[in-house]
């Protein structure tokens, strides 16, 4: 266990109300990500070897940079024993997600035991549901995205998933609207190529322990001590996030503007009739990465046809 004090940086944006935190004293991280109050969404995102956490890294860089409404976090850290393994993260914010770019350099004779895990966290507290957009090799067997409640209890192994390849996509919800969610984006041949040992060595796990929900990201797993090839590997990823009903984006937008809703119920995309035309609104999006998920295009797609005319819908509003 970490004894450590963290030694803490607040990344704030320019635009969300949300909050990172960083430990200027590890590679890994963020250490937390909060609302603007400072309450924890998410914690502990971590970078191991075997029974090595970056705690035992040196830090040899820690680097924070805002310009433009992007905050960027550098971090090195190398381990002072063995072979010398190091990894580099480069984190870049905006509204309200953040890329990673972690590079893993494995000097020569770099020995990997039992797994090597990065972007693995704890999400705090009781969470509702969580959504699974299949690893892509079970897309291509014809598995689609779903959505899956979350039990109250943990079962007795503590599991609620498990994949040997990388989930494409995992979106948590609270009851109060938070959603967390976590991809490789368009990184997939990295992720499941795992250090050179092929497309099943990986090991990615989901479980609800005590004090929240806890996933694991191990790209490399094995029952065997492994040498992987000496070099630098680099893999990408994201997560993006949405505060709690009320607090959104849009939300805010609708405040700004003096637009108030009682139940402060603001919606991210809809439709409505316009005089003698037709209105389609959507404010789904993070990256272009977002344009990869066929849910999405068909509602994009779906709202577009509704526009035009070709498409008939319920566009009656259903508040009052």
């Amino acid at each position: 266990m970490d004894t450590t004090t963290p030694t803490l940086r607040d990344i704030r944006p320019a635009q969300g109300d949300w909050l990172a935190r960083h430990d200027a004293s590890r590679a890994d991280g963020p250490f937390e990500l909060c609302d603007g109050q400072g309450e924890p969404w998410l914690r502990d995102v971590t970078f191991y070897v075997d029974d090595l956490g970056a705690d035992l890294a040196l830090s040899e860089r820690f680097r924070v940079a805002c310009k433009g409404g992007v905050a960027t976090v550098e971090t090195t850290g190398r381990y002072p024993f063995g072979a010398g393994i190091s990894v580099k993260q480069a984190l870049r914010y905006a509204v309200n997600h953040v890329r990673v770019v972690t590079d893993v350099q494995l000097p020569p004779g770099s020995i990997v035991r039992r797994h090597l895990g990065l972007g693995g966290f704890t999400l705090p507290g009781r969470w509702r549901r969580f959504y699974c957009l299949p690893p892509a090799q079970h897309l291509a067997e014809g598995r689609q995205g779903a959505w899956q409640d979350i039990p109250a209890e943990a079962p007795a192994s503590g599991m609620i998933g498990h994949w040997h390849r990388p989930p494409l996509r995992l979106v948590f919800e609270r009851d109060d609207g938070v959603r967390v969610e976590v991809g490789t984006g368009g990184d997939v041949w990295r992720w499941e190529q795992n250090f050179g040992f092929g497309p099943e060595a990986g090991n990615y796990k989901l479980r609800l322990e005590p004090g929240g929900l806890r996933f694991e990201r191990e790209p490399l797993m094995t029952c065997a001590e492994v040498a992987p090839v000496a070099r630098i590997y680099r893999l990408t990823w994201y997560l993006a996030w949405e505060g709690p009903r009320g607090r959104r984006g849009d939300a805010a937008t609708a405040a700004a503007k003096g637009q108030k809703r009682a139940d402060n119920d603001y919606a991210v995309s809809w439709v409505r009739p316009y005089g003698k035309g037709r209105v389609f609104y959507t404010s789904f999006a993070h990256d272009k990465r977002t344009y990869l998920d066929r849910a999405r295009l068909w509602h994009i797609l779906d709202g577009l046809q509704y526009a035009l005319g070709d498409l008939q819908a319920d566009d009656q509003p259903s508040g009052r």
